[in-house]
């Protein structure tokens, strides 16, 4: 459980660090940088309806999805 805590604490560090830090990563102008990061907010919530709506209609597939398989990996 503490594990899983800090996983998502340092994945939301990160995400943020490169977000803030974007114009680091791409040396490019301020607007291709926001042309860029623009769209993430509308993929991300893209991405949550369609799981959303693969959990509530095929829930076989959704659950071989978010599954892992330590003994086959």
């Amino acid at each position: 459980m503490v594990f899983a805590a800090t996983a998502r604490f340092a994945g939301s560090w990160a995400a943020d660090a490169v977000c803030r830090n974007f114009g680091l990563l791409t040396e490019a102008s301020t607007g291709v940088n926001l042309a860029l990061l623009a769209p993430l907010p509308l993929v991300f919530a893209i991405g949550l309806g369609v799981a959303l709506r693969i959990r509530r209609r095929a829930p076989r597939a959704y659950a071989r999805l978010t599954t892992v398989d330590v003994e086959h990996g």
